[in-house]
């Protein structure tokens, strides 16, 4: 028995499988795009099962090759990203854990230039931590990374900028870059 599938007239998500031309069953597969070729046509309901799954693991893994060939990505992210497209959680793990299994995915790489970008925009170590833990990464190293010699250096550069204004202001716009306290107070000149 021939079975024909196709995409539901009123979500793009949803597919009917037409066993003639009645509809014997209806799926979901969101991570199928609008314009993803679609074959009409399966002998059985097991087959289009199998391709569909299939057709999933294969979009997983070509979808986190593709996102690392832009840029590093920590996992966290990738698994996000892979689920905003509609993918299942296991074949997502799947597909990350070859990409990690290959090494593709470094945990660290992605936290430190993050770190380094944001100390080169004038941001203190309190800011960048709540940015990692936002984005659900761990900010660990900014401590190892952000020593009080970088914070010192990095807040007198604005300290610099802004030593026309008055000493609380400085204090205050430092405080809300993410500087400590401590190292603020040693700073700003009195």
């Amino acid at each position: 028995m021939d079975i024909s599938i196709r995409r539901s007239l009123f979500e793009a998500e949803l597919f009917e499988v037409l066993e003639g031309d009645v509809v014997i069953q209806e799926i979901r597969l969101p991570f199928l795009g609008k314009k993803f070729p679609l074959p009409k046509r399966f002998e059985s309901l097991e087959i289009f099962l199998r391709w569909a799954a299939d057709t999933e693991r294969k979009g997983a893994r070509n979808k986190v090759y593709y996102l690392l060939g832009l840029r590093d990505y920590p996992e966290v992210l990738l698994a996000r990203k892979l689920k905003e497209a509609g993918y299942s959680k296991s074949v997502s793990q799947e597909a990350l854990e070859e990409a990690k299994r290959l090494g593709y995915i470094q945990e660290g790489v992605y936290e430190a230039k993050a770190i380094e970008k944001e100390f080169r925009k004038g941001y203190g170590p309190r800011y960048i931590e709540g940015k990692l833990k936002a984005q659900g990464l761990s900010a660990q190293g900014v401590k190892q990374w952000y020593t009080p010699e970088r914070q010192k250096e990095c807040a007198g550069r604005l300290v610099q900028k802004l030593k026309k204004k008055e000493r609380p202001k400085i204090i205050r716009a430092l405080q809300q870059k993410g500087f400590d306290l401590d190292i603020i107070l040693q700073i700003v000149p009195r």
